[in-house]
């Protein structure tokens, strides 16, 4: 198959075993695994039958933990930009205790203020 996955997201890497079906087929794309790797990445491999005559589709995938692909695309965006930042290792539990008394104001870098609803 030659139809393009596309964008850039190191948090999960998509696997496409997705074949090309007859021209009027019904396109039948689903998630067949969704490997959670050792590093809290994931590995997701799609299958089905798309039509050769199909138009783009634009579909959508649930991230089972959110907080870390945060981590690591933040890690990531900091590393692009020369400031060494790695994503902590997933069997690293944050001790939210003890970090909490970073938590002041004469400590912050960023403040992020909503647009008041329209």
């Amino acid at each position: 198959m030659d139809r393009m996955l596309e964008g850039r997201l190191s948090h999960a890497r998509f696997i496409n075993h997705a074949v090309t079906g007859k021209a009027g087929s019904h396109n039948e794309v689903r998630i067949s695994s969704d490997v959670t790797n050792g590093d809290g990445t994931h590995t997701v491999t799609l299958s089905g039958d798309v039509a050769v005559d199909s138009k783009p589709t634009l579909s959508g995938y649930r991230v089972p933990q959110p907080s870390r692909l945060a981590e690591i695309v933040f890690a990531e965006a900091l590393h692009e930009r020369g400031i060494v930042a790695t994503a902590r290792l997933v069997e690293d539990k944050a001790d939210i205790a003890a970090l909490s008394s970073g938590y002041t104001a004469d400590h912050a870098i960023a403040e992020h203020v909503s647009p008041p609803y329209a």
